[in-house]
């Protein structure tokens, strides 16, 4: 995973889409648990930050520092 390439003290900073967040898959279960574990920071996107590449989708940013 990225998060194993990071160096002691990296960050790894990615875009994610909101559903990430709201599904109850077992795979975004798995994920959310990781990001609990890592000290992620989570920061929000408002909806209709990308409007103009034609969605209204929301998203949020994440911020692992490992």
């Amino acid at each position: 995973t990225a998060y194993n390439l990071l160096k002691p003290d990296g960050r790894l900073f990615a875009i994610c889409s909101e559903s990430a967040f709201t599904n109850t898959y077992k795979r975004n279960e798995d994920f959310l648990k990781f990001l609990e574990e890592v000290c992620t920071v989570v920061t929000d996107i408002a909806r209709g930050a990308f409007a103009e590449s034609g969605t209204m989708a929301g998203a949020r940013v994440i911020e692992i520092q490992k």
